[in-house]
């Protein structure tokens, strides 16, 4: 091929993805979901917005009393993710910061009152991606974040003393996709 034709990667990119998600702290037990996202980035840096949604209605957090009575909870957020790239177009990588935005639902179940709640989330962090390149328009992005809730809410039923689950002050957020380059 003629050299003078080859395309040149741009000064910067666009970015356009789908991903599967994994976290662990914001639910009683690990979750999964998808999502998608998008974002922009140079040479040295990426910046990005993805948006997830937790697949798994039905986790259950038992609590010891009432008999047989749990929770069911859902989770739904936006993440914006500013990093520093410290490799090559071909294997990006690099460590960032993570700012999360959502809304965790929950509901009682085998209870005399039970009320749905949403409560918002918001919580802070760090981690890394990495990019491993397929071509000059695909890319495959790995993201591990650890995030510190600003706000641990209690979930907890109605006239009742025990606490149904507060998330831990460290929770882990993992994901796995594919993106166009552009």
């Amino acid at each position: 091929m003629d050299p003078a034709l080859e395309s040149k990667p741009r000064a910067v990119e666009y970015l356009l993805g789908v991903h599967a998600a994994g976290s662990y702290g914001t639910l009683p037990s690990v979750d999964v979901g998808v999502g998608g996202g998008i974002g922009i980035q140079g040479r040295r840096w990426r910046a990005e917005l993805r948006g997830s949604y937790g697949l798994r209605r039905d986790q259950k957090a038992w609590a010891a009393s009432p008999a047989g009575a749990y929770g069911q909870f859902n989770f739904v957020a936006a993440a914006f993710a500013a990093c520093i790239n410290l490799g090559p177009r071909a294997f990006a990588f690099g460590p960032c910061a993570d700012a999360e935005f959502g809304v965790t639902s929950a509901q009682g179940f085998g209870v005399s009152q039970s009320l749905p709640t949403n409560t918002p989330w918001s919580a802070l962090g760090a981690g890394g991606y990495a990019a491993i390149s397929l071509g000059h328009h695909v890319s495959i992005p790995l993201h591990v974040d650890v995030l510190a809730p600003l706000r641990r809410s209690e979930f907890v039923f109605k006239n009742e003393p025990t606490r149904v689950f507060q998330a831990p002050a460290v929770g882990v957020r993992m994901s796995a996709g594919i993106e166009l380059r552009f």
